[in-house]
């Protein structure tokens, strides 16, 4: 796999492509050193994110972009499996 994202990766197909396929190798990555499963992580945060956005636009006060790492999303979700236990 790892071969092929190289080989795909010489070919973004426009200039600020590039950033935005860094930043979503990153994400892959924070995951999978906190081993947690990207698809739960991004399906959760998702919607956060959108409303954040919409936040920001609206120029009102936007929640800590540093609680959404996905450590502290698995920290955070760990804490909240064990309450309900």
């Amino acid at each position: 796999m790892v071969a092929l994202i190289r080989k795909n990766s010489l070919y973004l197909g426009a200039d600020s492509a590039g950033p935005r396929f860094a930043a979503c190798l990153s994400i892959l990555r924070s995951c999978r050193l906190a081993r947690i499963n990207p698809a739960d992580y991004l399906t959760d945060i998702t919607p956060t994110l959108i409303r954040w956005r919409q936040r920001q636009r609206a120029r009102l006060p936007t929640p800590d972009l540093a609680d959404l790492t996905p450590k502290r999303w698995a920290a955070e979700r760990h804490d909240s499996i064990r309450s309900a236990c």
